[in-house]
């Protein structure tokens, strides 16, 4: 990736059950290849967004900010419904 900072917005609706696990595989890799000066964040939604819990409000591409996402990520599982608004 070229870019400095990175959002990734992910449905986590019930409808993308079977997607949201390969969604999730993907964000993990792409997570993975980000290097140190590079920031991130990730915001989950369905009937509302939520965004994972950073030290500092992103999370940077070194090994220990990427774990605590990682644990995170698998964390979130598909349910509710679908409000792309909010």
């Amino acid at each position: 990736a070229k870019g400095r900072r990175f959002v990734y917005v992910i449905d986590r609706s019930a409808s993308m059950d079977v997607t949201l696990r390969a969604a999730k595989g993907e964000l993990l890799a792409s997570i993975q290849r980000l290097d140190q000066e590079q920031t991130f964040q990730v915001v989950f939604f369905n009937n509302r967004p939520s965004v994972l819990a950073a030290r500092h409000g992103v999370f940077s591409g070194v090994d220990s900010d990427r774990l605590l996402a990682a644990e995170q990520i698998e964390e979130v599982g598909a349910e509710g419904g679908t409000a792309r608004l909010e």
